[in-house]
């Protein structure tokens, strides 16, 4: 299905990596100090299942503490030479993104190479903003549709709780009232005074009884 982020999303990073000379590009979920890459694609291999890293592994946890774009022509020319993703996993380049849902920091989506290169120009970095908008788009659209789906399972569940309340009730309700009826059959056998008459009559009407 062309409409389902699995679809979308690795496109956009296809499209991404193409457009602005990445190796690789990842949209990423983040809890705690978790960094779960949702969706990858690699220019070697297409899309890729990449495992998870703590947070503090990557460049993106300075994305999601300042919750702003953090772009490294050459990280080992950068104040974060000493980062272990340059020094441990080797990313030289990249440029990343907070995704947002509301005023929360869902994830990152981000570029990167093991080669430096030269700076982004301004007008490739406003298409690397409108990729990340796009994604956040997608990504709150799925959030909403999750949210309407749930709340329509809610109503069905209240609905079902309310008939099956309402089917109690009324066997509960029948049971006493049943023995009501008989017990008024019976006194319309008896000798009664008027007075008794006329309740009798009150409470034949409020059973439904003429």
């Amino acid at each position: 299905d062309d409409q389902t982020p699995a679809y979308q999303i690795p496109q956009l990073l296809e499209f991404g990596c193409d457009v602005l000379g990445f190796d690789m590009g990842i949209q990423s979920r983040i809890t705690d100090n978790v960094y779960k890459p949702e969706h990858a694609y690699l220019k070697s291999d297409g899309i890729a299942d990449l495992p998870d890293f703590e947070t503090s592994q990557t460049f993106c946890h300075v994305v999601v503490n300042t919750r702003n774009i953090l772009h490294l022509p050459d990280a080992a020319a950068s104040e974060y030479a000493n980062h272990p993703c340059h020094a441990d996993m080797g990313v030289r380049s990249y440029i990343g993104a907070p995704l947002m849902l509301g005023n929360e920091v869902h994830g990152t989506m981000n570029f990167s190479s093991q080669n430096p290169r030269p700076p982004l120009r301004s007008q490739d970095i406003a298409l690397f903003q409108i990729i990340v908008q796009w994604i956040n788009i997608i990504m709150q659209r799925e959030k909403d549709l999750h949210a309407l789906i749930r709340q329509r399972e809610l109503a069905k569940d209240a609905n079902r709780a309310k008939s099956q309340f309402l089917a109690m009730m009324s066997h509960e309700i029948r049971t006493p009232l049943n023995g009501l009826l008989g017990t008024i059959s019976l006194l319309r056998r008896t000798s009664m005074t008027v007075e008794q008459q006329e309740m009798l009559g009150v409470a034949q009407r409020a059973c439904g009884l003429r």
